[in-house]
């Protein structure tokens, strides 16, 4: 969802409506901020996605991925890399950021 359509009034309403005691699971595609080539891969990528269909692809950093939890206490391992979310494998992927999205999982108070 776009900035302009205010994804973080939206999710905070969602918020609101979770009991104590709750969990709030999100996922977001992010590149690391130092893979230049990536990040302007991703930019043409989104923009190809907008033309094409009638939705947005929407590339965010760390920070603002973390807002959408809205203070909520998030659980361990926190934000990851999608790969490192509690993995079911015994060998952990070598390069978890090729993955191309976080994820976390937050409880309600």
């Amino acid at each position: 969802m776009p900035d302009d359509r205010n994804p973080h009034a939206a999710l905070g309403f969602h918020r609101t409506m979770l009991p104590p005691g709750s969990f709030l699971a999100l996922s977001h595609i992010h590149v690391a901020p130092e893979d230049v080539e990536t990040q302007n891969a991703g930019k043409k990528l989104a923009q190809e996605y907008g033309r094409r269909t009638n939705h947005a692809a929407i590339m965010r950093t760390r920070e603002q991925i973390t807002e959408f939890f809205g203070g909520l206490e998030l659980v361990e391992p926190e934000l990851v890399w999608l790969p490192q979310w509690r993995p079911d494998t015994p060998n952990p992927v070598k390069d978890a950021a090729r993955s191309r999205g976080l994820a976390g999982v937050a409880r309600t108070h």
